[in-house]
């Protein structure tokens, strides 16, 4: 039955009046104005000065892109695909090892037989060694996909792969498509139709000229929800250094947490979020469209669960 989780928000409401927290800024309203945004293609000079050196192709999604990049470099099931992440964890996404294992199988070190290497800038936050992976001599795509403007120290992020994949609802306002970048020594002819690239280029021409404001709202919504959260004793699992721009914002949760249950939990209120595997830690939207009711909602839901009966399940 509805009741109230504190004086301002509900606690299990109708299915039908659910609210809707989302990784990706999409909304309802984006629906409409997407559809009626006069035709543009500023996005095509900012993509061709992104990376100069390489050449871009759109995609229907980041998993296409993965897919592209991966068939370009012809490998054979025996070969293999070493994956290196920020954090190191052992988790990695479905979307990424569902692409991998489509071609070739893969693993988290190199291999005798690793033919290419694949680096996740996760979450928004860049992976530092990639120079180093150049003295492998492999081909390296890099996933940029929470991570579409985020720089590592030694500002090298889409600078070092030979590919380099984004998926765009994760940071702009639309509902699909994604982007190939690659060397130009390896020759692309697939491409999405020429409706979908018009619709793509048009909605991101639209918001192209504030993607530096994008970010800089995402660096100040985690700054925010990193006090919520800690004042739950729910400690941010980064720190923002100067060049993230966070995907999600991510905090450490108890031993105990069921994180399976708790993204139930937190689904059945309307926000998206997943636990990552093999750290006690859970992740939810921190785009720019996040409000400070918004993210005391999120902040709400997860204490209300955390000192819920449900959440000390045996895991």
């Amino acid at each position: 039955m509805p009741r109230l989780l504190t004086s301002r928000f509900v606690l299990n409401p109708c299915e039908f009046q659910l609210p809707a927290y989302r990784i990706s800024p999409f909304t309802t309203s984006d629906l409409e104005r997407n559809a009626s945004l006069p035709p543009a293609n500023q996005i095509d000079s900012y993509f061709a000065g992104r990376y100069p050196t390489k050449r871009f192709i759109y995609t229907e999604n980041g998993r296409d892109a993965i897919r592209i990049a991966l068939r370009t470099l012809k490998l054979s099931r025996e070969d293999c695909v070493t994956i290196f992440t920020t954090t190191g964890n052992h988790y990695v996404s479905g979307c990424v090892t569902k692409e991998i294992e489509k071609v070739c199988r893969w693993s988290r070190r190199m291999e005798r037989d690793t033919k290419a290497i694949f680096v996740n800038h996760e979450f928004g936050f860049a992976f530092d060694g990639l120079a180093e992976l150049r003295s492998y001599g492999l081909p390296i795509i890099e996933d940029i996909c929470h991570s579409f403007v985020s720089r590592n120290a030694a500002d090298t992020v889409g600078r070092i792969g030979d590919f380099v994949v984004a998926s765009f609802p994760k940071f702009f306002p639309i509902q699909c498509g994604g982007g190939l970048w690659h060397a130009p020594d390896f020759e692309i002819t697939e491409e999405v139709s020429s409706d979908f690239r018009n619709y793509c280029r048009t909605v991101l021409s639209h918001y192209c000229s504030d993607i530096a404001e994008i970010a800089e709202r995402r660096r100040e919504n985690h700054r925010r929800m990193a006090v919520l959260f800690g004042d739950l004793a729910l400690p941010a699992r980064f720190c923002l250094s100067e060049g993230d721009v966070p995907g999600v914002f991510m905090f450490r949760v108890p031993e105990e947490t069921d994180l399976l249950a708790m993204k139930g939990f937190m689904a059945h209120h309307g926000v998206q979020g997943g636990g990552f595997h093999t750290e006690m830690t859970y992740f939810v939207p921190v785009h720019q469209r996040m409000t400070a009711l918004g993210m005391s909602y999120i902040a709400d839901l997860a204490n209300c669960y955390l000192h819920s009966t449900e959440s000390h399940h045996h895991r």
